[in-house]
């Protein structure tokens, strides 16, 4: 098929063709708008898998993610269990056994009156390390000092204190952080033989910064023992990390980055 563009004004002898278009012509034009076609469908089918697939791997790791927080909940748990075994058998049997043989040998009442003040103590103690008071209305940063302030008189305490936003942490993830501090606490007492404990505690847009730090030696046994894995599994959950530090003369320090909660470390 030829389509010729005439001008009237011209004789039949100088008839200008404007421009033919050739039934190939018309034929190519199809073809290429149909490739055209069927590339953009393709395309398009190919983000719609790609979008699939993506959501898929999410729901994966999303559900691998919970599988380990459920195994690491059930490690933390057993070693809460322990502890508080631990504790009791320490604190309370122990002191009760003494008293008991106290009273088979006639002991001074005023003696047997110290020994059990020293237990409603040390059992106070234990009810709030397992559920420390106003855990869900109180800032975080007066629930680590709170637990800190413990060490005294025992230990000299040093406080750095920077508060640059409101955290509006829930209870279960302020609850973490504490058993995190009475962790490094319990190291502290037990196996740094230090005297002096310094706490910074930052809270700011980027997150949670807590360091603790004393001047005893107490860095390699926190390494080795449960307190250690405890605190790991506990940043788990927190999407947190921390460090060991040791300082040059004595000491160690420890420090804790924590990100904001989010839904994801809020469970």
């Amino acid at each position: 098929m030829k389509i010729l563009l005439l001008d009237a004004n011209l004789s039949l002898a100088s008839i200008r063709c404007v421009f033919y278009l050739e039934f190939w012509d018309v034929k190519w034009i199809f073809f290429l708008l149909l490739g055209l076609n069927l590339i953009a469908v393709g395309l398009f089918c190919l983000l719609m898998k790609l979008a699939f697939n993506k959501r898929v791997f999410e729901k994966q790791r999303a559900s691998q993610h919970r599988n380990i927080l459920f195994q690491l909940q059930i490690v933390t748990q057993e070693i809460e269990r322990r502890r508080i075994g631990r504790d009791l058998h320490d604190r309370i049997s122990n002191k009760l056994s003494l008293i008991l043989l106290k009273l088979n040998n006639e002991y001074p009442t005023d003696q047997l009156e110290t020994d059990m003040i020293q237990i409603l103590v040390a059992i106070r103690n234990m009810a709030h390390d397992l559920n420390p008071p106003f855990q869900s209305d109180s800032p975080l940063h007066l629930m680590i000092i709170y637990q800190i302030e413990k060490l005294k008189p025992a230990y000299s305490i040093h406080k750095t204190i920077r508060i640059y936003c409101n955290g509006g942490e829930s209870g279960n993830f302020k609850i973490q952080i504490i058993r995190i501090v009475q962790e490094l606490m319990t190291n502290i007492v037990k196996h740094a033989k230090a005297t002096e404990v310094g706490v910074d505690i930052r809270i700011s847009p980027k997150g949670i910064y807590l360091s603790i730090e004393d001047n005893g030696i107490g860095q390699i046994r926190l390494k080795e023992g449960q307190g250690y894995y405890n605190i790991k599994n506990r940043l788990f959950f927190l999407k947190g990390v921390f460090k060991i530090k040791k300082n040059r003369q004595c000491g160690t320090k420890i420090i804790l980055l924590i990100p904001h909660e989010t839904q994801d470390n809020s469970s």
